[in-house]
């Protein structure tokens, strides 16, 4: 038994005298525990924001199959089908025309701006520009 008591004392001892090194040990485990945690933490935060986009992405999956089945399936099917894609390709039939509703008072406004703006002096490109619009707006109406 006076053995034991005299290695725990040796042990106690030895821990006082190598204290700071202890000490360093402690610190350095720690910080090699701390990195392996916030790897872990990255790892799976990572796997959870990939499960969330994969959520999204089914559901935009399935909500377009939906629309699919649902809409376009009858809608194609229809009889007025091919009026309507015409129309969505901005294509015309016969005697058809394109018809623009324009407020007055903003008509009048615009005048009045053009009236101001003829004062001051244009840029070649700004007058090409609006050369090219009014030979638009002639082209619309007829």
């Amino acid at each position: 038994m006076h053995t034991l008591s005299s290695q725990n004392t040796s042990t106690i001892e030895y821990v006082k005298k190598h204290q700071s090194l202890f000490r360093w040990i402690v610190f350095f485990v720690e910080i090699i525990f701390l990195l392996f945690i916030i790897k872990s933490y990255i790892n799976y935060w990572n796997i959870e924001q990939a499960i969330i986009k994969e959520k999204q992405d089914t559901q935009k999956i399935q909500e377009h199959i939906y629309y699919l089945n649902n809409f376009q399936k009858k809608y194609l099917n229809s009889e007025y089908s091919q009026y309507l894609l015409w129309h969505e390709n901005k294509r015309f039939f016969d005697k058809e025309t394109i018809v623009y509703f324009v407020h007055w008072k903003k008509e009048q406004e615009k005048v009045k701006q053009k009236s101001k703006n003829l004062v001051k002096k244009k840029q070649p490109l700004e007058q090409r520009k609006k050369l090219i619009k009014q030979k638009m707006w002639y082209i619309l109406q007829q």
